[in-house]
């Protein structure tokens, strides 16, 4: 209410109107195709996000449900549906103090939104302190910066990757969108992928397949089938990558049989586990597992990774869990399969080796990538490492270093390399152009 006052008095200032779809953190319950035929739907034309609570990064952090991500799929809802889209943040709730300004400009360099706008919060009062915060002096100035940087460097075409987030037209009770969707939305943009979003379709001339967040597949069975279609390594005639990510038990009966085959399980795997690993090792570099978002309802199928050998099944990611070594990602051809529903944001890394292989590290924090500029946020102490998904490689890189409050620490020139590497502090903000002859 807050906030529509303030929009009030300035919009009626300007003798203006303006139509907006405040976006909750329970997301999906709005998200659904039904939903988006109602005719009072499509009447609002903008998305607004609400930037205000980072995912729990650490366990000596207090624990908030994070909001970037919900943030994401308004964004890439909104360019699939051709739709305007504003950037909303507000410090305070989990971000530290004057925050907004790395928060906007890093929504600036993913999605150029249409507008932005600060949200007051119960610990951001300085907003309203023209001596301690000034949005043209603080933030707009390095917006219009990294935007006229952004137009000028304008990415060549994106490869597409199309995420479902519903075979159906109802969502899920749990688990919830803000649960499982932040290393899904990190990896994607890690790599480079222009995100577009559907229910319960598969898009045509896309580059990859991300489907999750299903209760049961096989209730839509048309479009089961054409999944089924999609990863057939005989029939397919589709050649680029197909990742299934159930969010609940993966079943032995009905369609889920030929998934299963596809996968080599047998039916003697089925039983649910509703624990994660918190840990997954792999090259000697361990890496979070198990979501950390409160009120989580974290899980997998327990999937014994030697019945895979015994199958002829390929594990490309197991762990020994509760005396059992158990199987998290397998992979037939170009389809893989993730067994774990509610990841950290850590395991981004481990996705994105799924999708390009762009993450050389787990990385503490949200990135975007594209072939001719990348981003990272960081939500803790640590250490970017990214093969940036350029088309060729740079001559150099513009590197601009924004500290914690988003005062400019570097604006440098250096020669480019096939990684890029950089130690980041807590809430620091880097943006990088590369240089091209």
């Amino acid at each position: 209410q807050e906030i529509q006052s303030h929009l009030y008095f300035a919009l009626q200032a300007m003798q203006s109107r303006l139509n907006l779809f405040f976006v909750p953190q329970l997301f999906n319950e709005h998200m659904v195709p039904s939903l988006l035929k109602n005719r009072e739907y499509q009447t609002l034309n903008r998305f607004l996000t609400q930037d205000i609570t980072p995912y729990p990064i650490g366990d000596k952090q207090k624990k908030f449900i994070p909001t970037m991500g919900v943030g994401d799929v308004a964004m890439s809802l909104a360019q699939t549906e051709g739709r305007e889209a504003w950037s909303a943040c507000g410090a305070g709730a989990g971000y530290p103090a004057y925050f907004e300004h790395n928060l906007l400009l890093f929504r600036a360099i993913q999605y150029q939104p249409d507008g932005y706008m600060i949200i007051p919060t119960s610990e951001n009062s300085y907003i309203y302190d023209s001596l301690q915060f000034n949005f043209n002096d603080r933030i707009k100035k390095d917006l219009l910066e990294v935007l006229k940087l952004i137009a000028a460097h304008t990415p060549k075409k994106m490869p597409i990757a199309n995420l479902i987030l519903s075979a159906n037209p109802y969502a899920l009770d749990t688990p919830l969108l803000h649960e499982y969707i932040e290393p899904i939305m990190t990896a994607l943009h890690a790599n480079g992928y222009l995100v577009k979003i559907s229910f319960s379709q598969i898009l045509k001339d896309v580059d990859l397949y991300y489907i999750v967040n299903s209760d049961d597949w096989s209730k839509n069975y048309l479009f089961f089938n054409d999944l089924l279609n999609l990863m057939h390594p005989e029939t397919s005639r589709y050649y680029g990558k197909v990742i299934l990510h159930p969010l609940t038990q993966i079943k032995r009966a009905g369609s889920w049989t030929k998934l299963r085959e596809l996968f080599h399980i047998p039916d003697t795997e089925y039983l649910w586990n509703e624990e994660l690993p918190p840990i997954v090792e792999t090259e000697r570099i361990k890496i979070r597992w198990a979501g950390t978002v409160p009120i989580n309802h974290n899980g997998l199928t327990q999937i014994r990774s030697f019945n895979i050998k015994e199958m002829h099944g390929e594990s490309l990611l197991t762990q020994n869990f509760k005396s059992q070594s158990i199987s998290l990602i397998l992979r037939n051809e170009n389809n893989y399969l993730i067994n774990s529903n509610n990841l950290h944001l850590e395991s981004s890394y481990l996705l994105s080796k799924l999708m390009g292989n762009s993450l050389q590290l787990p990385f503490k924090g949200y990135i975007t990538a594209n072939n001719s500029y990348f981003a990272a946020l960081a939500l803790d102490k640590t250490i970017l490492k990214i093969k940036p998904p350029t088309l060729e490689q740079p001559e150099k890189w513009r590197i601009i270093h924004y500290s914690m409050e988003g005062k400019k620490l570097l604006d440098d020139i250096v020669p480019a390399k096939e990684t890029f590497e950089y130690s980041l502090n807590p809430y620091e903000l880097i943006f990088v152009i590369s240089l091209f002859n």
